[in-house]
């Protein structure tokens, strides 16, 4: 005795599977990964209209899903001016249940005169506050989430 499925049972039995995958997901609480720290800074390169740096970042995970970095758009500050952007250029993956190191490479795009000026005037000597707010894109299980992001360092 042959067994055939037909095309609609098979869409059928995919499209079941799916959606117990996501209310899986969305029945179990997800929390945002949580940046602990900013172990490292580094530039790589820096001119008039922004720049390349990396930052080794300390990240805890404590969901049971891994979740991977793919796009971002954080605006750069120093105190109240705002310098430009910082975008993310590599996927970055976040283990389950980890605290761990990750390298983010950023490149800086500087916002005309006003961020040329601010950026400039929070260069001079000793260290300096720096906020970063935006969004980043994360994705799991092939499901996208924008979460948004604010912190603060000094450099």
């Amino acid at each position: 005795m042959k067994f055939k499925l037909t095309k609609t049972q098979i869409i059928t039995f995919i499209s079941i599977i799916l959606i117990a995958s996501v209310s899986i997901v969305a029945c179990n609480q997800i929390v945002p990964p949580e940046i602990v720290s900013v172990e490292s800074f580094k530039i790589n390169t820096m001119t008039a209209t922004g720049g390349s740096v990396d930052l080794q970042v300390k990240i805890r995970n404590e969901n049971r899903l891994k979740f991977t970095i793919v796009d971002s758009k954080i605006n750069v500050l120093a105190g109240n001016s705002n310098i430009g952007t910082a975008k993310i250029m590599n996927n970055v993956v976040i283990k389950k249940k980890s605290e761990d190191v990750h390298l983010f490479k950023v490149e800086i795009k500087i916002d005309g005169i006003s961020g040329v000026l601010a950026a400039i005037m929070s260069f001079g000597g000793g260290k300096k506050d720096y906020n970063f707010v935006g969004d980043i894109k994360v994705r799991s299980m092939g499901i996208s989430k924008k979460v948004p992001i604010e912190f603060s360092h000094s450099f």
